[in-house]
């Protein structure tokens, strides 16, 4: 067996640029045999799949060739606790998300028939879409990233480069890997709340469950009408600082939680090691 080679932050982005060059390649080429496929949720969600499961096995098999998949995935138990208060932090994220993101659109307004195709990915009309909805946006998209940014590459990064080399890359390549830049800033929120709980917890499993409960929180907001394909979500001045706010109590709790759990103290000592 070949020898693992270092991680590096070079190396980092360039996988994530493998993850854009690829996804988009594969995205296009099926629109090439089937125009609908763009607007096809299941087809859309599939191709995200493969791309980032197929570069996570490379990226094993490069990077950390000896590890099990419970190791280099990070697939570590995780106290209820954790995951829990994980989860809540990602509901409530949505709203400081959606703060920045109107505040881009402000001083650079997306087009309105780029909004609507946005928005008409998660139109549904029956319950067996709503059921596609959530497999694909609230289950398996955050699963195959978070086993592609915070397993596969998160790793090998946290031992060659500590704790913070690891958070800041992985959250930079996340954040590009997307394409919109209109989102960048409500996604480096995210990616670093992301990247911090996976290194504070030592396990993957809370950063997938605020990963879920983000992605979720838009299927909601959607379904509910509280914002449509051309509007954000938004609130008072007032009740968006509780969010900011909330957010931040919700992650102060998880440093709490995770520096005096001993399974989650077990956990990062088989990070580093």
């Amino acid at each position: 067996m070949n020898p693992a080679r270092p991680m590096s932050f070079s190396a980092v982005l360039a996988w994530a640029a493998c993850v854009f060059i690829l996804l988009n390649a594969l995205v296009f080429g099926l629109a090439a045999l089937r125009p609908n496929s763009l607007h096809d949720l299941v087809s859309l969600g599939t191709c995200e799949a493969l791309v980032f499961l197929i570069l996570s096995a490379l990226v094993l098999r490069v990077h950390n060739p000896e590890s099990t998949l419970v190791q280099a995935f990070a697939l570590r138990p995780a106290p209820a606790s954790l995951v829990i208060v994980c989860f809540a932090a990602g509901l409530c994220l949505r709203v400081p998300a959606d703060f920045l993101r109107t505040l881009v659109e402000t001083l650079a307004p997306t087009p309105s028939d780029v909004l609507l195709a946005e928005g008409e990915l998660l139109h549904y009309e029956t319950p067996a879409d709503l059921v596609k909805l959530l497999v694909v946006l609230a289950v398996a998209g955050p699963l195959v990233e978070e086993l592609f940014y915070r397993g596969a590459l998160f790793g090998p990064l946290l031992r060659a480069r500590g704790m913070v080399g690891a958070v800041v890359a992985t959250s930079l390549a996340f954040v590009l890997a997307h394409g919109q830049w209109r989102d960048y800033p409500s996604l480096v929120l995210v990616a670093a709340s992301l990247g911090y709980v996976r290194a504070a917890c030592g396990s993957l499993l809370p950063a997938y469950a605020l990963h879920v409960a983000f992605n979720l929180s838009a299927i909601w907001v959607s379904a509910v009408g509280i914002v449509g394909p051309t509007e954000s979500l938004t609130l008072s001045p007032a009740l968006t600082a509780l969010a900011w706010a909330l957010v931040f109590f919700l992650l102060t709790g998880v440093h709490r939680i995770a520096m005096r759990n001993a399974l989650a103290i077990e956990a990062r000592d088989e990070d580093v090691n």
